[in-house]
């Protein structure tokens, strides 16, 4: 699929009609604990910004080799954080070869780190797409003694600097154009 193997995948999953163009990729980064203080400051216009420059980073090398290059059109979802389940989700609209792509993410916090979790597919299909991806991470979940709330003084920190670091350097520029 033309993706950079990062070795911290998880998984993979595929649809089982092989009519229907998406997938969703699990990753987890051992960063440490992310604190979420900063959910209520993310900066949209700034983040945005930040991933069409990493995207165009990541555009040089594939003029370089030769590959398809993406476009960054804008947020299909601004980023937000839903303080219940510790999930920051957002997306982001592109434009490849004609296509219009979303990367659809959602990071699950955790006590030693965050998995990535990106549903990839057409624009057009991601409406009819994006229930599976609810019914995906609904049943993914973190084992008693790793999850969010089970942090405990002393634990790893992560040094990434809050939530809209996820967005912008940790998962957000470089890896929206991998991706897609």
């Amino acid at each position: 699929m033309d993706n950079h193997v990062s070795g911290i995948e998880q998984g993979i999953v595929f649809p089982k009609d092989d009519n229907e163009n998406w997938y969703v990729l699990f990753e987890f980064d051992d960063i440490g604990y992310v604190e979420d203080k900063d959910s209520n400051k993310i900066d949209a216009d700034k983040l945005l910004s930040q991933i069409k420059e990493g995207t165009e980073e990541d555009n040089k090398e594939k003029r370089k080799n030769g590959k398809p290059t993406l476009d960054v059109i804008g947020w299909d979802e601004k980023p937000h954080y839903d303080a219940n389940t510790h999930n920051l989700t957002w997306s982001v609209l592109c434009n490849s070869q004609g296509t219009q792509i979303v990367n659809y993410n959602v990071r699950v916090l955790g006590r030693g780190g965050v998995t990535e979790v990106t549903l990839v597919a057409d624009k057009d299909e991601m409406t009819k797409v994006k229930p599976n991806l609810e019914n995906i991470i609904s049943k993914y979940s973190y084992k008693e003694g790793k999850r969010y709330t089970d942090y405990i003084k002393g634990d790893k920190m992560a040094e990434v600097g809050g939530l809209a670091a996820l967005i912008a350097g940790g998962a957000g520029a470089a890896k929206v154009g991998i991706l897609a």
